[in-house]
């Protein structure tokens, strides 16, 4: 596995896929279908005493992969890994607990998709303009998705360019061993992880 910082606009994620922590199970399914679980995990070393920020909470509304490394968002081919998650966003913290020993949140239930080899993978996060309309919203009605400093436990909301839209791309050369894949009647975890740290900058502003 090896991190690549991928730059976008104000928030840049270092992060990348992993296969990891629970074992696959090898089926005799001839559909060609396979399960995913699709899940979230951060090294939480930049939480206060020792970093600035108490917590980083993101609202995620989709994961999507495509077996295509060059599909743009508007392109055909994505599968959507998360479908209930556009109705009922899910908001994380990326410096809370894991609520197993490699996992911070489980998106969704597990999902059905057609078994190949997936080049790229998606992640959306929830535009701050739908901050009122999220339940139990930890960045208040301004934002979906923000930083609580550790020094005040002041609350900034994180700007986003075209996450809300385009999405987080996660390319091939950020996929452990260049891409996902999963066979007919298999089950994998698939495991999107952030390197907070690395992915929020404070501007002269004062934004993050």
């Amino acid at each position: 596995v090896w991190p690549v910082a991928l730059a976008i606009t104000v928030l840049a994620i270092a992060g990348f896929v992993v296969v990891a922590c629970s074992s696959s199970n090898n089926g005799n399914s001839s559909s060609g279908t396979a399960t995913v679980n699709t899940q979230l995990s951060d090294p939480a070393t930049c939480e206060a005493p020792a970093g600035p920020f108490s917590h980083v909470y993101v609202t995620i509304t989709d994961v999507q992969a495509n077996t295509s490394a060059t599909a743009s968002s508007t392109d055909s081919g994505w599968v959507d890994l998360t479908p209930n998650l556009s109705k009922s966003p899910q908001q994380i913290d990326l410096l809370g607990q894991a609520n197993n020993q490699c996992f911070l949140a489980t998106l969704g239930d597990a999902q059905q998709l057609q078994a190949g080899s997936y080049q790229q993978i998606r992640l959306m996060l929830a535009d701050n303009s739908t901050a009122a309309s999220l339940s139990n919203n930890q960045c208040g009605n301004n934002a979906a998705n923000c930083v609580v400093l550790g020094s005040d436990s002041s609350v900034h909301a994180l700007q986003l360019s075209s996450e809300s839209k385009t999405g987080i791309k996660i390319p091939s050369g950020q996929i452990a061993g260049g891409n996902f894949t999963i066979a007919a009647g298999q089950t994998k975890d698939l495991d999107i992880d952030f390197n907070t740290c690395e992915s929020i900058v404070e501007e002269g502003n004062g934004q993050y």
